[in-house]
């Protein structure tokens, strides 16, 4: 597990210009200062929905969180067995 926490734009990776974070798309649980963990997926244009919710966070919105201080934590996803 890594932490990202840095501003910065993705440049050209097929990601919209208006991106201003580099969290690659995935589940990451997220926190700010004594808060508990929530967990939050990053989709592939760099917005994102709160776990359990529809709430849609836009890429500006997620690098604004960032910014305030949240911190992101990978989840790993899970290894599945190819044996059947």
């Amino acid at each position: 597990m890594w932490q990202y926490a840095r501003n910065r734009p993705l440049g050209d990776t097929g990601v919209s210009s208006r991106t201003t974070h580099d969290l690659k798309p995935g589940y990451y649980w997220y926190t700010m200062e004594n808060d508990p963990l929530a967990i939050i997926h990053i989709h592939e244009d760099g917005g994102a929905t709160l776990m359990g919710t529809d709430y849609r966070v836009e890429p500006e919105g997620v690098a604004s969180m960032i910014r305030q201080g949240e911190r992101f934590f990978w989840i790993e996803p899970p290894v599945i067995s190819q044996e059947g």
